[in-house]
């Protein structure tokens, strides 16, 4: 009984927990017996609102002391602020800040010096002043001696009740006010200041109190006046109970005294009004009424009954919480008999569905059982499956391995019938300076070639395990910097710092086979300079160390601008494997090197990062002549092939006759490829080059030349993405794009054309082909220019391919838009070259050369058109005159205007307007 006693309770407090709580903070000014009343009063309202809780905090009439308290309740974070200011300047700025923090803020009794507050309630302390002034009048007949005592001069109820009591008097000129004096709402304060005022006015006929206690203070004090003169007392309250206003006025102590309201039960409703969102009075003024001997005791008698009143109130509502907990505990054990026995049922019904459920499993885990055993069988036939596929795949990758090794040794006789006449050649006397270009061409590609055949050569010798070292005592780090040289000339050529680092003073002697070291550091230092951008750096680091007390020689290799992703960075040694960014080549150049590496015993790895770019690692051992370890004997010796001669500088900036109007820009990651192509297209026309998409990217949109001719293949961005940005971009997308690659499978072709390019060239290319290319895109552009130049935009013919008469959309809007610009400021003479670039979005220099591209015309002259044409239909238009014509359309005067229209048109506007109006004359 006592669990389900707790568990209602439990409930009980869940079901007032789901109701919103509210704390309300009241900061009280001081706690005499009118603040007491309305804190009784606020607290029985209280009582009706179960979810609201009120703190009380008196400041005993010291200012700082209530400033604390509204900070605490700030900080407490309250619900709703109830503030009595005991003055109004030092309260102000700290009920200001409670407001600002978006706590509700009840203003009562007395105001501050803002309107920062939801609401205030209170009585109208200007009009009690003023009624108490005319009431003062009347009871001395029209003349008299008066006294005021005030409360505390900072707040604002004294200063409003001294304002309409002065004012009142204004009327009685009979009347005089002695003197006003701050008593601070206490009774002893105001006896000390009522007895020296006595002794000063011993004249006086009234002492008009701001409050009660005060006027208490000035009845005791006028014991003592001269003369034992009776003096009569007005306060203001009005409070039931012993030593308060309404008994002070039945027993004869006070003249009178103003009921000043309290407004406790108005405060609190008001409170509930806004913290449940529901409508309120945000000023409201309590009215007032005289207490004197007719009314006193009728006043204390329902005072009384109103208090008794409240505390029979006070306790029904504790009998009600009392049967409310009564009926929630009854209520709770009813729900809780009722889930009981739900749950006795869904207990049940889950019992019997999980027999059913068991008994079903039974008879799947039997099927599934089977089901298992035959999976098994088809797994171990799948398995004899792929060890047949394994030993196939074995055969086929050995077979492509023999068919390279085959097409190698053919390829090294040509190759050799090749280099070997070139070189001779090139040693003859009297040749050009392009003869010998191309011969040194021939000869350093011949040489790469027999590199990559001996290289496949390698590779099958290690697969059937015949590839053998011949090792030997060499200085690494002399073989290194040797090696080097043949790097510098290509570097200087790149812009790129080539470094190479060895720790001074140490040995650098190592056993080892001094060609296949060689093979692996030239084929780490080709990469880094084939993926370094231009402006990059290449840095290659030796150093001597020990690992596991035997010592060894660590080689880095360092190259910025490239980086290999993370899970590529595991398979880039592995044969036939191509990084996303590494493509081209035959894939086995790295798993070779690391062939070479282990079978010296060491071990290769590698790290990229974004920022810093790739660094290949390389340790090796220094091993003995006696124990070389991991190095097989040597058997028999290998000719060492030719080590390839350094790539030829290439200058990838402007090249060509500058007079040359026609730019073309070469886009290609071959230097060879790019200095065969400046050879060819050089004499004829101005040419700039880049080695890769993303620098040709920057100089099409710095140069906007006139044709680009792009590789396919390149690092970065690929020819064919190179294109279709160049085509999706507004500066850009009228140049003419020739595609120039070794990919020549009808697929591929595809993929280009579509990507927007205007031909595509496969290699090997014959030079001719290429130039007749390049003349005849040329031509068709310089004719497109001249038909824009001389007429206007067609507004259909459009083709398949998103182009509209030979032009592609892009460029169709961008001049669509030139035009509807100045047909719109067409009167403005001042238009200008860098109000159309701004409009449009692009440079001065970039618009100028893509309106120079597209129409042959210089902006100004592309407008004069414009301006031309649309006079030439104003002046068909009945009413027009010349001049009229020509101010219409920006033409500064109409001179110049009949200057140019003739130019244009061949005839004088005048002979053109009556031409076509029909009313020329013969001559």
């Amino acid at each position: 009984m006592k669990r389900l006693l707790l568990f209602s309770a439990l409930l009980l407090t869940a079901c007032h927990a789901s109701r919103p709580h509210f704390t309300v903070g009241v900061s009280q000014c001081s706690d005499d017996a009118w603040r007491q009343k309305m804190n009784n009063e606020m607290q029985t309202e209280a009582l009706l609102y179960d979810n609201l809780e009120l703190e009380i905090r008196s400041a005993g009439g010291d200012s700082e002391r209530q400033i604390a308290d509204i900070r605490h309740f700030i900080e407490q974070g309250v619900d709703l602020l109830i503030v009595a200011p005991n003055e109004a300047i030092p309260v102000t700025p700290v009920v200001e800040e409670a407001y600002a923090r978006g706590i509700p803020v009840i203003v009562v009794d007395r105001k501050i010096l803002s309107d920062h507050y939801t609401a205030y309630i209170g009585a109208d302390n200007y009009r009690i002043g003023k009624i108490i002034g005319e009431y003062v009048a009347s009871q001395l007949g029209g003349r008299g001696e008066v006294i005021e005592l005030t409360g505390l001069s900072g707040s604002t109820p004294a200063i409003d009740r001294h304002q309409g009591f002065v004012n009142a008097l204004k009327n009685h000129p009979g009347i005089r006010v002695l003197c006003s004096e701050d008593a601070h709402w206490l009774r002893s304060d105001a006896e000390v200041r009522a007895d020296s005022l006595y002794r000063i006015y011993p004249e006086v006929d009234l002492v008009f109190a701001h409050n009660d206690q005060m006027a208490l203070g000035a009845w005791q004090a006028a014991g003592h006046t001269p003369g034992g003169r009776t003096v009569d007392v007005v306060g203001i309250d009005g409070l039931p109970g012993p030593g308060n206003g309404i008994e002070m006025v039945r027993s004869g102590v006070f003249k009178a005294s103003f009921i000043y309201p309290t407004g406790g039960e108005r405060i609190i409703a008001t409170a509930a009004a806004i913290l449940r969102g529901e409508p309120f009075e945000r000023e409201t003024l309590l009215s007032t009424a005289i207490v004197d001997r007719t009314n006193a005791t009728v006043l204390d008698m329902q005072s009384s009954e109103i208090i008794a009143q409240q505390q029979q109130i006070s306790r029904l509502k504790s009998l009600a919480d009392s049967y409310l907990l009564r009926y929630s505990t009854q209520r709770a054990i009813s729900w809780f008999s009722l889930v009981s026995l739900l749950l006795i049922a869904v207990i049940s019904a889950l019992l019997g569905r999980s027999l059913r459920i068991k008994s079903r499993l039974n008879r799947i885990l039997v099927s599934r059982n089977d089901e298992i055993n035959s999976q098994k069988d088809r797994l171990e036939q799948q398995r004899d499956q792929l060890v047949a596929l394994s030993r196939q795949l074995e055969e086929a990758t050995q077979a492509k391995l023999i068919f390279f090794t085959n097409i190698s040794h053919d390829l090294r006789t040509p190759l050799t019938l090749i280099a070997d006449p070139v070189e001779r050649l090139s040693a003859c006397e009297g040749l050009t300076e392009e003869q010998r270009f191309y011969l040194e061409m021939i000869r350093r590609n011949a040489r790469i070639l027999l590199r990559m055949t001996e290289q496949i050569l390698d590779f099958r010798k290690y697969e059937n395990g015949k590839l053998e070292l011949h090792p030997g005592w060499i200085d690494l780090a002399a073989c290194c910097r040797e090696w080097s040289k043949s790097f510098e000339v290509a570097a200087a050529g790149r812009a790129v710092e080539f470094r190479f680092d060895a720790d001074a003073g140490a040995d650098f002697r190592i056993y080892a086979d001094e060609e296949k070291l060689e093979r692996v550091y030239y084929n780490l230092l080709s990469n880094a300079f084939k993926f370094t951008p231009r402006g990059g750096r290449v840095t290659v680091a030796l150093e001597r160390g020990e690992e596991d007390g035997l010592p060894h020689i660590r080689l880095s290799v360092t190259n910025s601008g490239s980086h290999i992703a993370p899970e590529e960075c595991g398979r880039i040694f592995d044969r036939f494997y191509q990084t996303g960014y590494r493509r081209g080549g035959a894939g086995i150049g790295l798993a070779l090197s690391k062939t070479f590496v282990e079978m010296h015993g060491g071990r290769i790895g590698v790290e990229s990062d974004q920022e810093r770019g790739t660094c290949f690692r390389i340790t090796l051992p220094v091993g003995s002549r006696e124990t070389p370890p991991g190095i097989i004997p040597a058997a028999c010796g290998e000719p060492r092939i030719p080590v390839p001669a350094p790539e030829s500088p290439v200058t990838d900036g402007e090249t060509g006759p500058e007079e040359a109007a026609v730019q073309i820009l070469i886009v290609d990651d071959n230097p060879d490829i790019r200095n065969y192509l400046h050879r060819m297209l050089g004499g004829e026309y101005h040419v700039r080059m880049a080695a890769d998409g993303s620098e040709g990217l920057e100089k099409a949109v710095k140069y906007i030349p006139d044709l680009i001719i792009s590789d396919v293949m390149m690092p970065r961005i690929d020819g064919v993405e190179y294109c279709r940005r160049l085509k999706q971009g507004v500066e850009t997308c009228h140049i003419p794009v020739i595609l120039l690659t070794a990919c020549a499978l009808d697929e591929q072709c595809v993929d280009g054309l579509q990507s927007g390019a205007d031909a595509y060239v496969t290699k090997p290319f014959s030079s001719v082909v290429l130039l007749a290319t390049v003349r005849s895109l040329l031509e068709n552009r310089a004719k497109l220019r001249q038909y824009y130049a001389g007429q206007e935009i067609p507004d259909n013919d459009t083709t398949p391919a998103g182009r509209q008469n030979g032009i592609s959309r892009l460029d169709r809007k961008f001049l669509d838009r030139v035009h509807t610009f100045v047909e719109s400021r067409l009167d403005d003479s001042g238009i200008g070259v860098d109000e159309i670039a701004r409009e449009i979005g692009m440079s001065r220099a970039q618009f100028y050369r893509k309106l120079k591209a597209l129409t042959d015309c210089s902006p100004n002259e592309y407008v004069r058109v414009i301006r031309l044409r649309r006079a030439a239909g104003l002046l068909t238009e009945e009413g027009l005159t010349v001049a009229e014509v020509a101010y219409r359309v920006g033409f500064g005067t109409p001179s110049y205007f009949t200057k140019c229209f003739k130019a244009f048109f061949g005839e004088l506007p005048t002979d053109y307007q009556r031409r076509f109006r029909g009313t020329e004359e013969n001559p």
